[in-house]
């Protein structure tokens, strides 16, 4: 807690979000003390994933980094390895590209932090004919419940709303 307290007192502004980055840690603590006497934590084995929503500039990767730090100091995350990636190392050129150099760029933040900047680029805003983006979202959002990465989309509000509720249209859609 002492490094938290640190890191984020050198943050200038952000009250709200280090009131609840705060909170989060001692809840944090608070379940890693109840595993040690032998109670069951719901959420055991599963990693936290977040969507950082914000204008350039606003420190949504310097709060990546420190949540990697504040992760793998509590024994959540293995390592406090980020690994910040956008469109550009996600998507490939040609057919069958995307899969494999998503599933690279998964492969290296592997116990740590895959961090989606500009993630609202891998969906279009209108969907016409094959856009590979989207298959890298597929790949990243097929990784989140298997229990080896965290995984933190940001980018614009406005933008990120559209690629969230386009999640919860599918969601619903299928059930």
């Amino acid at each position: 807690m002492d490094a938290l307290e640190k890191e984020l007192s050198n943050i200038v502004g952000l009250d709200e979000l280090k009131k609840q980055l705060r909170k989060w840690a001692k809840g944090i603590v608070l379940d890693e003390r109840r595993k040690a006497v032998g109670l069951k934590i719901g959420t055991a084995g599963r990693l936290p994933h977040m969507a950082f929503l914000g204008n350039p500039g606003t420190g949504k990767t310097m709060v990546a980094r420190i949540l990697g730090r504040l992760l793998h100091s509590v024994g959540i995350l293995q390592t406090d390895n980020v690994k910040e990636v956008q469109r550009t190392d996600l998507v490939g050129q040609y057919i069958g590209h995307t899969g494999y150099q998503t599933r690279k760029k998964i492969k290296e933040a592997e116990g740590g932090i895959l961090f989606v900047d500009e993630a609202y680029r891998l969906m279009p805003e209108e969907r016409s004919g094959r856009d590979f983006g989207l298959e890298a979202l597929e790949e990243i959002m097929s990784c989140m419940d298997d229990g080896k990465v965290s995984v933190i989309f940001a980018g614009y509000n406005e933008a990120m709303q559209r690629v969230i509720s386009s999640n919860e249209d599918e969601k619903s859609s299928e059930g």
